[in-house]
């Protein structure tokens, strides 16, 4: 679990595992690479940690639901649409994507622009903000566009929308690109079975291109997502 883009607060569901009876649910640090269990070992011994009992009962398990319907529902802090309001305001990527905008001159097309980065932050390369067209409109007797397309196979986080109105006079907006996951290749097998986890959307900062992964209730990697590439590769 992680609350650094949530102001600190985080919610999260886990299958209960075990035989019945008294467990402890244990919530500590993440470190790099995996939690100190010895807390005077750590660089910062003070960081808070938590052991929770917790009582597995007989009857039923209490599942949570399946993958396809976790998907992300709320982003604290989007930034404010600006005079391009699109609709969803965030996504997943290949989604549909509708941005209204007004005080355009009426009979006129316009061309919806889509900011991303290119590059490689680690590199000697260096990166650049570039921009790419994404959708035409004709903007109607009142002055008003509706600019319809799918959300691009990029870097998750904000995306600058812009409208060039001539004279150096641009409408923009911002959209947010959730990250997704793409469905498992291997979904079941003997011990040492190798599958590989997809995913899309993640970010170009350090905090939102690592993901974590749990496999039979134990924590087993830190996945450095897209590494530092600003490539959508």
């Amino acid at each position: 679990m992680s609350a650094v883009t949530t102001g600190g607060q985080a919610k999260f569901t886990i299958p209960a595992t075990g035989r019945v009876g008294d467990h402890i649910i244990e919530v500590l640090h993440g470190e790099l690479t995996f939690p100190y269990r010895n807390m005077q070992q750590n660089p910062e011994p003070d960081r808070p940690r938590w052991a929770i009992p917790f009582t597995v009962t007989d009857g039923p398990a209490v599942l949570p639901p399946p993958p396809q319907t976790q998907a992300q529902t709320v982003i604290r802090g989007l930034p404010s649409p600006g005079e391009l309001v699109p609709t969803p305001a965030f996504s997943g990527i290949h989604e549909p994507v509708i941005v209204h905008g007004e005080g355009f001159e009426p009979g006129k097309t316009y061309a919806l622009n889509w900011t991303r980065v290119v590059g490689n932050r680690i590199s000697s390369g260096g990166w650049e903000e570039g921009a790419q067209v994404v959708a035409e409109a004709r903007a109607d007797e009142r002055g008003r566009a509706e600019f319809t397309f799918t959300v691009p196979d990029d870097l998750g986080g904000t995306h600058g929308l812009w409208v060039d109105m001539g004279g150096e006079r641009k409408k923009t907006g911002t959209f947010w690109i959730k990250p997704t996951a793409l469905p498992l290749d291997v979904w079941r097998g003997p011990a040492g079975t190798e599958f590989r986890i997809h995913l899309k959307g993640t970010g170009w900062t350090e905090t939102s291109n690592i993901m974590h992964v749990v496999y039979d209730n134990a924590y087993i990697a830190t996945l450095a997502a897209s590494t530092a590439r600003a490539t959508s590769r």
